[in-house]
C-alpha cells in the first residue's frame, strides 16, 4: 500500500537571528531529529522551494528527492495570510471555500 505522508516545515527561528545560518530553531531540528525514529522508511521525499522546507527533510535525515512550486493556498478577501489559524474548524471552512471560491480551486 502506497502512503502520503504531508509535513509542515519545523519550527523556525525568530526576529533578528532568524535568517542568520539555518532557518529552522534548535528546538525545531531536534524535534525533527526525534521525529526520524518514529516514521517509517520514505521512498521520495518532495519539499516546497523555500529553505525551511529542505531543512526540515534534512534534519529528519531525508534526501530530498525534488523540490516543486506549489500555490499558497491564501488569496486577498477570500483567505489572507494565516487567517484559517484563527478559524474554529479550518479543515472544514477551507472545503467550503474550495467549493464556493473558483479562483482558489
Amino acid at each position: 500500500m502506497r502512503t502520503l505522508e504531508v509535513r509542515r516545515h519545523s519550527l523556525t527561528k525568530k526576529g533578528s537571528t532568524r535568517e542568520a545560518g539555518s532557518l529552522l530553531s534548535g528546538e525545531g531540528v531536534s524535534r525533527e531529529r526525534q521525529l526520524s525514529v518514529e516514521l517509517h522508511a520514505i521512498s521520495y521525499v518532495v519539499t516546497g522551494p523555500d529553505r525551511r522546507h529542505l531543512e526540515t527533510a534534512i534534519a529528519i535525515g531525508f534526501v530530498v528527492d525534488a523540490m516543486i512550486e506549489w500555490p499558497s493556498g491564501y488569496i486577498p478577501a477570500v483567505i489572507e495570510h494565516h487567517d484559517q489559524w484563527c478559524w474554529e474548524r479550518p479543515f472544514e471552512r477551507y472545503a467550503h471555500l474550495l467549493r464556493t471560491h473558483s479562483p482558489l480551486r
